[in-house]
């Protein structure tokens, strides 16, 4: 047998380390101490210092192919200095002409991008995300449950810089730590990810699973991290607004609010707002609901939004739109003031909120006058954490005033590895008449390198009350279990899914239960995919058994190119229509499509047909919702928006013209325009228009 010299022995132990590096936990990058006076966040990575960081550079992909070695070179720096973590990506790109580099509004950094993933929680479920784009645009996020979920809403303030040249292109980071939550004393994580558009091709360090994707759990150690917090840690964010209606009686308004924040440590933070959120330039979509259950809508409120995911529960006790709620004249409910602390003390975590809304009175569907009293909103949130990301949690919430109150206490506790989640909760709710309801809800994820498996059971007594504070649309109860295998980057699908699933349900009232069964099918390719499932089942609703068939179809396209098409469609052969009042079959229509003219320039097309027919089954009426975009990004933080909405179902048209600008960090000027015109009759009418300025300012110490 052949000796192996020193050189071929020194190569295959660099190899093997290298491979169980990538393999095991070992990931870990140290970052240089410096003088943050040296580093200019310009996309120029020319300071010295970053040639003597330390770097990684073997990223691993996770798609198309997991395991395989990144076709594209990057190579990640990581500098720190009291105040600050710097981050510098160089991209290495084979064709400068495919660097795709999309200029769009902020969280919507599309094309080739970057993105760093960060948690000094200690915990293994939070984390940050900050990603920028060839282009500049910067996209933040806020992390939770080990990584399966990330809040979009959640804005920080960081800053960030791009370069192109004959080589790629590359990026330079600085991310303030007192725009992240954090304990002292922990080992603080991170991770690196680079997208590459026109091969749709994702690569990571450390690597992932494809089939978990990202897991906070499985991050790098972040070494060398010893955050200061010099200055007082305050944050004072004033809005101020000029309208002018010119179809109100008083023509010309002023309004003005101001948020008011501090955080006496890296994990506590107490915010106080007055008058909050009194003009949101943009309102909700338009739908058509022809079922028995409340539509939900997204927050979109800056201060519910910042730390909501620390009010979350496995049943959704808390839904901050109850809050300064829309009645049904149209009025929101004013909120006079609202307050809200959050602090985590080694493994355990607490959040208060409390808000005070205004009384009003208003008209309801009926026409009837009625009174909106005073209300008082207190929400509580405990949680533990438990081994390496699972928890233990309480909640108490509440809606009080001088005339009712409705009550929800819940112990809740969630169990987690990279690959499953079971999360349990059982809740109780009060009100002034002591009347008490029961809830419990129990759902199990498991999603492995072969199976699906995702199972559920809920049940809400007919006495359990949570409209005033949560989002619980139904009292009764529901069972489903659905599994099936999985084959990931087989041949030309990316992945490929088959599923058999079977639902079990009964609303409080219902003389049995529904049963249904569905087959699902979702094959993805690199380039596009489709889902698609039938159900079939014997339901009950309004009195009535009835069999039914339920038919949809989705295909969405893989690639961030130049055009995009998302088509879908739906069809119920049976089930009762809460829009006109009678049993018949309904579908629906859904289409979304946008076209860059430019690499700034956007049109934008949703369209939502609903279907009816009537008892016999002859047609009903086809009713489209329309939605039109016109977006124009002159620069990263300078944008035009155009938004035009023809609802031939209420006759009732509306324009939206928007002028925003991004002048200093979570700091906003908006100029907009807002015009309805009734078309109901042969002479249409201008119901609405209003010019406004808007003004946000974040000041920071």
């Amino acid at each position: 047998m052949r000796k192996m010299n020193i050189s071929n022995l020194l190569v295959l132990i660099f190899l093997f380390a290298v491979f169980e590096k990538c393999l095991g936990n070992n990931w870990a990058i140290t970052a240089i101490r410096v003088d943050s006076s040296i580093i200019s966040i310009d996309g120029f990575l020319n300071e010295p210092y970053w040639q003597q960081a330390d770097s990684v550079f073997n990223f691993v992909q996770a798609e198309p192919w997991q395991d395989a070695v990144a076709t594209e070179a990057t190579a990640v720096r990581v500098l720190t200095d009291v105040e600050n973590l710097y981050v510098s990506f160089q991209c290495r790109h084979f064709e400068l002409s495919k660097i795709q580099a999309w200029l769009a509004t902020q969280d919507k950094s599309r094309g080739d991008r970057v993105t760093v993933f960060l948690s000094g929680t200690g915990n293994n479920e939070t984390g940050y995300l900050f990603r920028v784009n060839a282009a500049g645009v910067q996209t933040d996020a806020y992390i939770i449950a080990d990584g399966r979920q990330n809040d979009l809403s959640w804005n920080g303030v960081w800053f960030s810089a791009v370069h192109r040249d004959s080589t790629g292109w590359s990026a330079e980071l600085k991310i303030p730590f007192k725009t992240m939550r954090f304990l002292p004393n922990v080992q603080w994580k991170i991770g690196f990810a680079r997208y590459i558009s026109r091969k749709n091709e994702s690569d990571f360090w450390p690597a992932v699973k494809v089939q978990q994707s990202l897991r906070i759990s499985r991050l790098a150690k972040l070494e060398g991290i010893m955050p200061g917090r010099p200055g007082l840690n305050l944050e004072l964010y004033p809005v101020g607004l000029v309208k002018y209606d010119r179809i109100a009686d008083r023509k010309y308004s002023a309004n003005g609010g101001l948020n008011f924040s501090w955080s006496p440590t890296p994990a506590t933070r107490l915010d106080f707002t007055a008058n909050p959120d009194f003009a949101q330039i943009e309102s909700d979509p338009d739908r058509i609901n022809l079922g028995r259950f409340e539509l939900y809508f997204q927050e979109k409120r800056p201060f519910f939004i910042e730390g909501a995911d620390k009010f979350k529960t496995p049943i959704q006790l808390f839904y901050s739109r109850r809050i300064g709620k829309k009645l049904p004249d149209g009025q929101e409910v004013p909120i006079l003031s609202a307050g809200k602390f959050q602090s985590s003390f080694g493994q355990y975590d607490i959040s208060i909120l409390s808000a005070v809304c205004e009384k009003v009175d208003y008209t309801d569907w009926d026409g009837n006058q009625k009174t909106e009293p005073q209300s008082v909103y207190p929400v509580i949130r405990l949680k533990r954490c438990i081994g390496k990301n699972s928890l233990l949690g309480l909640f108490y919430g509440a809606k009080e005033n001088d005339r009712e109150y409705n009550r929800l206490y819940a112990i809740d506790g969630t169990w987690r590895t990279a690959e499953m989640e079971w999360q349990n909760q059982i809740a109780v709710s009060s009100d002034k008449e002591v009347k008490k309801g029961f809830a419990y809800k129990s759902a199990f994820d498991w999603n492995s390198r072969y199976l699906i498996i995702k199972c559920s059971s809920e049940k809400y007594e007919p006495n359990f009350a949570a409209s005033e504070i949560g989002y619980v649309t139904y009292n009764g109860e529901s069972h489903q279990v659905s599994a099936g295998p999985i084959w990931y980057q087989k041949g030309v699908f990316q992945n490929f899914y088959i599923g058999g699933e079977g639902i079990f349900s009964k609303l409080v009232g219902d003389a049995g239960y529904t049963k249904v069964g569905a087959i699902s099918l979702s094959p993805n390719f690199q380039k596009w995919g489709f889902s698609t499932n039938v159900h079939y089942g014997r339901a009950y609703e309004k009195e009535r058994w009835y069999d039914y068939w339920h038919f949809s179809l989705w295909f969405w396209p893989n690639s961030e190119g130049r055009l995009f098409i998302n088509p879908g469609i739906q069809y119920d052969s049976w089930s009762y229509n809460y829009r006109r009042g009678f049993f018949a079959p309904h579908g629906s229509i859904d289409l979304y499509a946008s076209y860059n003219l430019r690499s700034n320039m956007q049109l934008a097309w949703q369209g939502n047909n609903t279907l009816e027919w009537k008892p016999d089954k002859s047609f009903e009426k086809s009713s489209w919702i329309h939605e039109f975009w016109y977006n124009w990004s002159l620069t990263r933080d300078l944008h035009f928006k155009l938004y035009y909405t023809p609802n031939w179902e209420t006759h009732y048209h509306k324009v939206n013209l928007l002028f925003s600008y991004n002048f200093a960090p979570k700091s906003w000027i908006y100029l907009a325009f807002n015009e309805g015109i009734d078309n109901s009759t042969a002479h249409p009418k201008t119901k609405e228009q209003v010019i406004t300025l808007k003004v946000s300012r974040l000041f920071w110490w």
